[in-house]
């Protein structure tokens, strides 16, 4: 029997309104006084040396352009349970360990007004845009899934090789067969989605920086 595989030619995106974000509060300054006195570590240099240790090589500094992100999205450990092919509107039940509250918090900080995300499995960007201030944790999350709701265009899917034609094909037939049979003929009438361009690895587990302070990848797994 000959499988087919539908496609949608619209793509619609919905946003949510976001919560003022959450403050940062600015680290206290260094306290004065003297030098402290280093301590008697067991690093010895090879060989004859007057000098009893060496001190370890100090770390770099961290660049001061790339924002922190929120801890519910820094990969690759976030500290949230979300499956990207699901709303964001299931993380209050899923999350009961952190405040119902994270979602409004600010993604990065300093907070934010322009973020892409990309991933090596999406010939696409998903750009995330504040719907009010700045970009909280929530229009992140709802920025990826509603990107990864869009319907995909037949030159997308034969543009692939054939090995990943079929994955992505599996994944489709997956997504829709679990799905309850009220919704899942509708969601096999709308055909592959970008989110089956993940192969079934929709597992959120974080964003990862780039060079570019505002642009970020997008981790995922089964």
């Amino acid at each position: 029997m000959t499988r087919k595989v539908r496609f949608s030619d619209k793509a619609t995106v919905h946003h949510i309104p976001a919560v003022p974000p959450l403050s940062h509060s600015p680290p206290s300054p260094a306290s004065s006084g003297s030098l402290p006195t280093p301590p008697n570590l067991p690093y010895t240099l090879p060989g004859s040396t007057p000098y009893p240790f060496v001190l370890p090589p100090k770390p770099a500094a961290p660049l001061r352009h790339q924002p922190q992100l929120h801890a519910a999205l820094a990969g690759p450990q976030p500290n949230i349970l979300y499956d990207c092919s699901y709303s964001p509107s299931h993380l209050s039940i899923l999350n009961r360990h952190i405040s119902p509250r994270f979602a409004s918090e600010s993604a990065t900080y300093p907070p934010t007004t322009s973020m892409t995300i990309s991933s090596p499995s999406l010939p696409w960007t998903l750009r995330v845009t504040p719907r009010h201030g700045v970009i909280s944790v929530s229009d992140v999350l709802y920025a990826i899934y509603d990107g990864l709701r869009s319907g995909i265009y037949p030159q997308d899917f034969e543009s692939m090789t054939r090995d990943n034609q079929k994955r992505v094909r599996k994944a489709y037939e997956n997504r829709y067969r679990r799905m309850r049979s009220s919704t899942a003929a509708l969601e096999k009438a709308n055909g592959v989605k970008r989110v089956d361009f993940l192969m079934g690895h929709t597992v959120f587990m974080g964003l990862a920086p780039t060079r570019n302070p505002t642009h970020w990848v997008l981790i995922t797994s089964k």
